[in-house]
């Protein structure tokens, strides 16, 4: 399984490209860290990638009829459904064989199964999107800030369900201005700036480094961390 995006650009109406005659290729088992500065075309990307914004010139390429996810944000989900409600409406829309319970005991959220979504905590409700995720299961999941308000523990387990989708053979991107966290999981690290990639890096858990390669690129992280 592939995604191939050639020359891609995307825009609003008629303002200038978001992104810019982009070009990438993944392929299956491969998880990627797409870092840059608020308002650099992170979540277009990967709204392009979905679907929902018009592609103005260039290509998305998906191989084998894959099938690809996005929830842009916590707003996706329904307010006053309980935690198991949700998952189970999404097992239901998107036909999926994989149980409300088994996500429920991977995710280690049983103690709040049974309470509403608006009841919720910022992390517990980002452990829920990405219990939709899993549900869904799709090939290529597109993941836009997923590990925000997450504690540790909680870290620790999207973590190892990051490395489990890689095991899956599954397209992962996430974008997230948590370096540290991402370096837990990514096999590599994009830097978006000017509606292009201008540098992809290899992961070798080198934190300091990919600090290193963001303020070249960005500036100084303290300086941006109101924008990231």
């Amino acid at each position: 399984m592939t995604l191939s995006l050639k020359k891609l650009v995307l825009a609003y109406n008629s303002k200038e490209p978001v992104i810019n005659e982009l070009s990438i290729n993944l392929e299956s088992g491969q998880i990627v860290g797409l870092v840059a500065p608020n308002g650099t075309g992170k979540t277009t990307l990967m709204r392009g990638i979905n679907g929902d914004v018009e592609i103005k010139s260039g290509q998305i390429v998906f191989s084998n009829n894959a099938t690809v996810f996005f929830l842009e944000n916590q707003d996706a989900l329904f307010p006053m459904l309980t935690v198991k409600e949700m998952l189970e409406y999404v097992a239901k829309s998107w036909h999926s064989k994989i149980s409300s319970d088994l996500i429920i005991d991977l995710l280690k959220i049983s103690t709040y199964t049974n309470k509403k979504i608006d009841a919720l905590s910022l992390g517990m409700r980002q452990m829920v999107m990405i219990g939709v995720y899993l549900i869904v299961d799709a090939d290529i999941m597109l993941f836009d800030e997923p590990i925000n308000g997450l504690d540790q523990v909680n870290m620790s387990i999207i973590s190892n369900i990051m490395l489990q989708l890689k095991q899956d053979n599954k397209i992962v991107i996430v974008s997230s201005h948590l370096l540290d966290n991402l370096s837990q999981f990514v096999d590599e690290f994009w830097y978006l700036k000017n509606g292009k990639i201008v540098k992809n890096a290899q992961n070798t858990n080198d934190v300091l480094q990919v600090k290193a390669n963001y303020e070249s690129i960005y500036g100084d992280l303290n300086e941006n961390a109101n924008r990231i």
